[in-house]
């Protein structure tokens, strides 16, 4: 019995070793606060919910909710989710991008960007949701990137045309 016991200790302290050896880049990485921009912490959710892959293609397939493209014109222009509409968050026009969008306050909205590293879809649903543009607000944390590796439908300005 202390021969097995004594061997599970090795194997836990081995592994805990072999982990810190592989991941010691990214810890310094996170020690030296690289990553503390790339994450959003509860307080700064808001009144948004984020959701991923599944549930954004749920409310794509159900045709109820209104996609918001929060890249910049030159991207959205490259290609898009199919009927989205283009908002940057970077943009000074905003409020008359919004007053355009012709939806419900009661429309579901999602807002996405590039990709999981990319915050702009935080930053505008908290937008939207300061101004109460929208009942139901939600982030779709894998954004353009993720939609695109899926291979799902994609829409590009002059599909528009």
């Amino acid at each position: 019995m202390k021969t097995i016991l004594k061997q599970a200790v090795i194997i836990v302290v081995l592994s805990a070793i072999v982990g810190l050896a592989v991941n010691t880049p990214l810890i310094v990485r996170w020690a030296r606060g690289e990553f503390r921009d790339g994450f959003v912490s509860l307080k700064e959710q808001g009144t948004y919910v984020i959701i991923g892959q599944e549930q954004a293609m749920d409310l794509f397939q159900q045709g109820e909710a209104l996609f918001i493209d929060s890249r910049s014109p030159a991207q959205y222009a490259h290609g898009h989710i199919p009927g989205a509409r283009n908002v940057p968050m970077g943009d000074v026009r905003k409020e008359d991008l919004l007053a355009n969008l012709n939806s419900s306050k009661t429309t579901p909205v999602v807002v996405y960007c590039s990709g999981e590293a990319c915050l702009d879809s935080f930053h505008l649903a908290q937008w939207l949701s300061d101004r109460r543009a929208f009942d139901k607000i939600f982030v779709f944390q894998g954004g353009w990137d993720s939609w695109i590796s899926l291979g799902l439908p994609v829409e590009t300005s002059d599909d528009q045309k």
